[in-house]
């Protein structure tokens, strides 16, 4: 198992670069979800209190925008993994008499599978542990809005 671990560690700064990259984004966006969360949290409570309070409905857009993206993001993972796959499977030279470049080949081409597997698996456990504070705030925030269309369309009649 440490074999294991310890040749998969060796590819992510290497041929499955590109998914270290991707996790990195993906790590970004949980920071940016989670300021725009607490934000729109705080927008709401001011205007429970304060009923005329604008609501700042950019904010809201863009923490359902950053939420959309991170959420997209973990579907990616296992994709990016399996486009490592068949990049590596392609470039695979059978016709070669070397066994050695033929393993290098078919490892590349597991390590990247295992590597969006294992950025899935992570975050998607990350999401399930504010996904549901971020959901409420963004349905509080629609309701703050949808009550302000409705009585902006009453005062308007």
């Amino acid at each position: 198992m440490i074999g294991f671990a310890a040749k998969l560690l060796g590819t992510i700064l290497g041929s499955d670069l590109y998914i270290l990259l991707a996790g990195i984004l993906a790590a970004a966006s949980i920071y940016n979800v989670l300021r725009l969360a607490s934000q729109v949290g705080e927008e709401v409570k001011m205007c429970k209190k304060d009923p005329n309070k604008r609501f700042a409905e950019d904010l809201a857009k863009r923490l359902n925008k950053w939420y959309n993206f991170f959420t997209t993001m973990i579907t990616i993972f296992p994709l990016l993994g399996m486009l490592g796959t068949v990049k590596s499977l392609i470039e695979l030279n059978l016709a070669s008499e070397q066994i050695a470049e033929l393993q290098s080949h078919f490892f590349d081409a597991l390590t990247s599978t295992a590597w969006g597997i294992i950025f899935a698996i992570a975050f998607k456990v990350v999401n399930s542990a504010f996904e549901y504070q971020v959901i409420c705030q963004i349905e509080a925030a629609q309701r703050i809005l949808d009550e302000k269309a409705k009585s902006d369309d009453e005062i308007s009649s």
